[in-house]
């Protein structure tokens, strides 16, 4: 198995990995906890042990560009497609909110995919620090309202 992504660890050399993984549990445990109890309070089943994102039996998708996929290092496992990116179409008409409009300092959309929009604390700070700045900003929460 190779080392998760972003990790920094190269792929032929793998003495760290174990470190690394180790690391991350650690770390990631508590977040993962919360996020269980999130998926939970929808009345989703609970989620495998350390697992954010379940395999699916039927059909997974990832989104890393082609060029980095490292294919050649290890198969890609049975039901799994990766797109280079996923890019929702809309052919909606967007309106500029009324609050916004006329007022001074760029306008900046803001989207964080849907795993770091439903992290509320990240979200409400995130909110909090650039509400502070001059511009004007456009979040996108998702389907999550909170």
């Amino acid at each position: 198995m190779l080392i998760s992504g972003g990790s920094g660890l190269p792929t032929t050399d793998s003495s760290k990995w174990d470190e690394y993984r180790n690391l991350r549990k650690r770390l990631q445990e508590p977040t993962w906890k919360d996020f269980n109890e999130w998926v939970i309070s929808f009345g989703a089943p609970a989620l495998p042990a350390g697992k954010f994102h379940p395999s699916s039996p039927w059909a997974n998708i990832y989104m890393t560009p082609e060029e980095i996929d490292y294919l050649d290092l290890r198969p890609l496992p049975p039901k799994w497609h990766r797109f280079d990116s996923l890019v929702r179409i809309s052919n909606e008409k967007f309106e500029l909110p009324n609050e916004l409009k006329g007022k001074s300092g760029k306008l900046v959309y803001v989207s964080m995919g849907s795993f770091a929009s439903a992290e509320l604390t990240l979200m409400r700070r995130l909110v909090e620090t650039l509400g502070k700045s001059p511009n004007r900003f456009i979040f996108s929460k998702g389907n999550n309202q909170s």
